[in-house]
């Protein structure tokens, strides 16, 4: 598994928290009473996998697919709802 965080000055790691998945009531997604987070998004830079950053240098994160209705359509399964 990759770094999760950026170096810093002198050497420092940074930690990069991915945010909490959400469903359409706001409430944090749990599968099998484990908390879902939204995977982060990374870039391929000169030969390595880096975590993606915007113009702001903030990290970015991928986006959940959400029916029409605003709910997560699949479980890792990829057979149900949540």
């Amino acid at each position: 598994m990759g770094e999760m965080g950026k170096m810093g000055k002198m050497g420092e790691m940074e930690l990069v928290a991915c945010p909490v998945l959400r469903d359409e009531n706001s409430s944090v997604v749990e599968y099998q009473g484990i908390p879902q987070f939204h995977p982060p998004a990374y870039d391929y830079i000169q030969g390595s996998v880096r975590l993606k950053q915007d113009a702001s240098d903030n990290y970015v994160f991928c986006h959940v697919e959400r029916d029409k209705a605003g709910k997560i359509p699949c479980v890792p399964s990829g057979k149900a709802y949540i």
